[in-house]
């Protein structure tokens, strides 16, 4: 009789599990390397079609810009309604625009433009002076004050800032505005400019003094800061605020450091600009990404003036001949009638 021998070697078992192991954690690999992939192929598929949209986007504004130099008058509809501007026509302009760039794929789908914003930008610094055309409308008649706010730099102590000092002085304090704001008339003498036209020096400072002032003086008025911005309000001109109807013309002027961009609204809230600023909100898509941006058109070029007549980073020598013979400009008698120098 033979006897059965069972062998319990467990070898064979253990390298299946193992392989199985190794092969499960190298499929888990694969896919994740699959995953990294495809994601990757997917971001830069959206960052090309981001870019394409944003390009869309660009195309409207020059559209509508183009449109606008042609000669097209906007509606109010064509500031709400995407579709209005960009469908309507004129003598001046006769054909719709085409907005689409690829077939349905690539284009803009949206045109918004607002030749009466309620709001006005203008970038100052200290080497340019801005003026700044404001004719409100839609105040129903009551008038309204005028606010203007600028970029506060981040960890100021703004109660440091509360005073004027020299330059060196002022440090990484906010800007100190200057507004020279006139109310045109029609009258245009130069006695008659120097009393419509009120100067105001807008200060940094922790709380808000709003102020009407009266032309042909100074006033400095303190602009409350909050951390992010500072903001400074006029109230109004000679007694009475900003009227619709009526052009007004601000000048303004960064002092110590740039101010960089400017708003000015109505501080009724409801008050348009007209005449001054055209802005253009235009949406580009492509496929499924969207990009909106907005750009504002000057209606009038934006004037770029000196802050000075005269400046130097050293100093100024002023010689004055009142006579022949007499010179200022060392306190020496001068014959031959030339100026003097200032050594």
């Amino acid at each position: 009789m033979m006897k059965r021998t069972i062998s319990n070697n467990q070898n064979g078992m253990v390298s299946i599990i193992v392989t199985m192991i190794m092969i499960i954690i190298i499929s888990l690999v694969v896919l994740a390397l699959g995953q990294v992939t495809r994601r990757n192929q997917q971001e830069a598929l959206n960052n090309q079609l981001a870019a394409q949209a944003y390009y869309a986007a660009e195309s409207g504004v020059n559209d509508a810009t183009a449109k606008l130099l042609a000669g097209y008058l906007p509606s109010p509809t064509d500031a709400t309604n995407c579709t209005n501007f960009i469908t309507s026509t004129s003598p001046a302009t006769p054909t719709p625009l085409n907005n689409k760039i690829d077939g349905n794929n690539v284009g803009y789908t949206c045109l918004l433009v607002n030749n009466q914003p309620p709001k006005l930008h203008a970038t100052v610094s200290k080497s340019n002076a801005v003026v700044v055309p404001i004719s409100p409308s839609g105040s129903g008649g009551a008038g309204t004050g005028l606010s203007f706010t600028w970029a506060e730099p981040s960890g100021v102590n703004i109660a440091s800032c509360a005073s004027f000092e020299p330059a060196v002085a002022w440090g990484n304090c906010p800007a100190v505005l200057r507004v020279d704001i006139y109310a045109d008339d029609g009258t245009y003498d130069a006695d008659h400019l120097a009393t419509q036209t009120a100067t105001v020096f807008f200060v940094p400072t922790a709380v808000r003094t709003p102020q009407m002032v009266n032309g042909g003086s100074v006033y400095s008025i303190r602009a409350g800061c909050t951390g992010a911005q500072c903001t400074g309000t006029l109230n109004g001109l000679n007694s009475g605020p900003f009227v619709d109807g009526k052009k007004y013309y601000a000048r303004i002027t960064s002092i110590y450091s740039d101010a960089g961009t400017i708003e000015i609204a109505a501080t009724n809230g409801s008050t348009r600009f007209v005449g001054s600023q055209i802005v253009i909100d235009s949406t580009g898509h492509a496929q499924n990404q969207l990009k909106r941006i907005q750009e504002t058109l000057q209606v009038t070029p934006e004037g770029k003036l000196p802050v000075n007549a005269l400046s130097s980073a050293s100093g100024i020598c002023k010689v004055y001949n009142i006579a022949p013979g007499v010179d200022l400009g060392n306190g020496v008698g001068n014959p031959d009638d030339t100026p003097g120098d200032c050594n």
